[in-house]
């Protein structure tokens, strides 16, 4: 009895193992650009057919490369989680980035910012081409873009946010930016 129920132990103890290796891998992190203020942003891809980079582009500057190299309704995303701003005041708080280099997509859902608040179980996305103007798209706590998930609520502390392109295409952000917080290329830190 005591070594069938040994074995169930392992069984398991080995199948959970299993489950936060394809985790890791499916979430395998780029090198992060990070600020000397705590903010990095960490690139990572689930599922293939999508890339997620720092790259060098021609000017000599670096960017965040997203890309989707199959179509849209293929489950898979190219993305970046924002480190160092959990416990941030949604009060005044404005986040964003520019679009740079030589494929600027920017959808209604992609690249998007997936927001999540303490305490609060709904997913704030704001879509890329609801905050553009040209290249800069930024979003402001408090203010609505179109839809009740779309606005970051105010008196709230931030959690988690990740940048998501789960479109088409391919995109490259500068400049990613939450409050006073800025991750950007040589030169545009």
């Amino acid at each position: 009895m005591r070594t069938k129920r040994l074995s169930r132990v392992l069984r398991r103890a080995t199948a959970l193992a299993a489950i936060a290796v394809i985790v890791a891998v499916a979430f395998a992190a780029q090198p992060a650009r990070a600020t000397a203020n705590g903010l990095n942003v960490v690139a990572w891809t689930f599922q293939s057919g999508s890339d997620a980079k720092w790259v060098s582009l021609a000017d000599g500057n670096s960017a965040l490369f997203l890309a989707k190299n199959v179509p849209t309704d293929v489950f898979t995303a190219a993305g970046a989680r924002l480190n160092g701003i959990k416990g941030l005041s949604t009060d005044g708080l404005m986040i964003g980035f520019d679009l740079v280099g030589p494929d600027r997509y920017c959808g209604a859902g992609a690249p998007r910012f997936n927001v999540h608040v303490a305490g609060d179980s709904t997913t704030y996305f704001l879509g890329c081409a609801a905050g553009r103007i040209v290249d800069h798209v930024s979003f402001t706590a408090g203010t609505t873009y179109g839809c009740d998930t779309c606005k970051i609520p105010l008196g709230a502390t931030i959690d988690t946010i990740n940048i998501v392109f789960d479109e088409g295409g391919t995109t490259y952000l500068d400049n990613i930016f939450v409050g006073d917080f800025v991750v950007g290329s040589q030169g545009h830190s």
